[in-house]
């Protein structure tokens, strides 16, 4: 049985979420440079945040599995799992702070 069409709905919060999320990880080496200048209160704010991006990442993993990202949503997926790759275990070092 083939997949249900995309909808301009979830197309739309596909596009957000990449463009978020690449944005995000590609802050992560300038994050990890200020890290020592925040103090604990905004440490922990942001490591109460974070895992909301993290959910957004799991949200584009079905929509990948699903079949519903356009080739050229492919393609930033694609850099987005490098960038994850490439900075997560930065992140994971600041988090665990």
């Amino acid at each position: 049985m083939a997949e249900p069409a995309p909808t301009p709905g979830i197309q739309e919060r596909v596009e957000e979420s990449l463009d978020y999320l690449i944005r995000e990880w590609q802050g992560i080496p300038q994050l990890a440079a200020a890290w020592p200048t925040w103090d604990a209160a905004t440490r922990d704010a942001f490591s109460q945040e974070w895992p909301s991006r993290d959910e957004r990442l799991q949200e584009l993993r079905e929509y990948a599995r699903a079949v519903v990202l356009t080739p050229a949503q492919r393609e930033q997926y694609e850099r987005l799992l490098h960038l994850v790759a490439l900075h997560r275990p930065t992140l994971e070092l600041l988090l665990a702070d």
